[in-house]
């Protein structure tokens, strides 16, 4: 009744706003959990790696020996029948093993895999609104529950079985428990860092906030658990972390429809490089000069709200290596002052609505659009590509000027902690 009550005591426009996004976020999702059910091929793929670590094999090894020893062009599916196309670290695969129903069957696990997702779901919102939007109006909470069941990157990682939920669940987790907890916050952001190419900003983030023993009791986790797979694999961990770091290289560099779906889908400056077939020097040169500059944006802004910080640095990492679009779910970390901005205007703004698009826009990405499969006219035609690279890239480096002048404008609280202190200095 509640519930009812909160919608008819919206505008008009905005209640048919609101029910027309949230019957659409509901269709995304059932489509993501179809998927989920039906294929999760990532998941699949990410459990039989696990259980071939946990059988002694050095899964990155038996890529680099495939990918060197075949003449053919290869795919996902050679990938996952040679080592598994996961490219997260072997500590990874095993702490994930309980969340994969401690590996009894590729079912279960996929399953099991699902519901830890949804639970993913349920803990960011939990999250999100308390330390964020504690203050916000009912429409944008319900505009926070649309997006998280209905956006791009929550229709991906359901229904590829992927991570980025299940990390940017336990990266929340880690920034509530810090001051209080800082040795559970470790336990957390070791989980978070399960997926590492997501989480290396924000572990600068918590570093220049000197959370030092959070960040190191996840650096020791994951060096205990590749010291541990190391002497049950009977090598090196030296020679594991080579072999792994080489299977990157190999997989980045392999001509053909592999190389080009690692590297097109998703925002980067790195994927117009790519698109011009830029040499692979020239590429490393680019990565470490882009996250130099990511570094100094983030040492600038280390005196800042951690919500604008955090917006920051998610859109950076988007921006600065390859993210495919289930990563993109660190971006609600923008929300927050997108949502200060429309609530002191007393309604929703273009740059809310210019940020609900670029969230929803990849669910017509260029992979599956209308059921057409666009990748193959992409790389058959890289002039089109880079077009399209360079325009869809802006529409996000466009975002982030969005967003700072944003906050700029406009800087009222939303959590009852920092209304609190805002009010007491106001007073004083």
């Amino acid at each position: 009744m509640r519930l009812v009550k909160n919608i008819r005591q919206l505008p008009h426009l905005q209640r048919i706003a609101l029910l027309f996004l949230a019957l659409y976020s509901c269709g995304i999702l059932l489509y993501g959990v179809a998927g989920a059910l039906r294929a999760s091929g990532d998941q699949r793929s990410f459990h039989e790696t696990s259980r071939l670590l946990l059988a002694k094999i050095d899964t990155s090894r038996m890529t680099i020996d495939f990918l060197k020893n075949t003449n053919k062009e290869c795919s996902l599916k050679n990938i996952d029948q040679h080592g598994g196309r996961s490219l997260y670290p072997p500590s990874t695969h095993v702490l994930l093993v309980p969340f994969y129903a401690f590996l009894i069957s590729p079912e279960l696990s996929k399953y099991c895999w699902l519901l830890w997702n949804i639970i993913s779901l349920g803990i960011i919102y939990h999250v999100v609104c308390a330390r964020y939007l504690s203050r916000a109006s009912f429409l944008y909470k319900a505009v926070l529950i649309c997006i998280l069941v209905g956006s791009a990157s929550t229709k991906t990682n359901l229904s590829l079985g992927q991570t980025a939920l299940f990390s940017y669940a336990a990266l929340l987790l880690t920034l509530s428990l810090k001051k209080r907890h800082p040795y559970v916050s470790g336990i957390t952001f070791t989980l978070a860092v399960a997926k590492p190419s997501l989480m290396i900003l924000f572990a600068v983030y918590l570093l220049l906030k000197k959370e030092y023993r959070t960040v190191l009791t996840a650096c020791a986790m994951h060096l205990i658990l590749t010291a541990g797979i190391s002497a049950w694999i009977g090598t090196s961990p030296l020679t594991l972390m080579g072999n792994y770091f080489t299977k990157i290289a190999l997989v980045m560099r392999q001509e053909g429809a592999l190389s080009f779906y690692y590297q097109t889908n998703g925002i980067a400056f790195k994927s117009m490089l790519f698109a011009l077939d830029a040499q692979q020097a020239a590429i490393t040169l680019a990565t470490i000069v882009l996250y130099m500059a990511a570094l100094m944006c983030m040492f600038a802004l280390r005196n800042r709200e951690e919500h604008y910080s955090l917006g920051v640095a998610a859109l950076l990492t988007m921006l600065v290596d390859y993210h495919q679009h289930y990563d993109f779910i660190v971006l609600l970390f923008m929300l927050p002052v997108f949502v200060n901005h429309a609530q002191s205007r007393g309604k929703p703004t273009w740059q809310l609505l210019y940020f609900l698009l670029l969230l929803y826009m990849p669910n017509l990405s260029r992979i599956n659009f209308f059921g057409t499969a666009t990748a193959h006219f992409f790389q058959s035609h890289p002039a089109y590509l880079l077009i399209w690279q360079a325009v869809y890239t802006g529409l996000y480096i466009l975002l982030l000027l969005v967003y700072m002048q944003t906050a700029a404008q406009n800087n009222l609280p939303l959590t009852r902690k920092a209304a609190s202190a805002t009010h007491r200095s106001q007073k004083t």
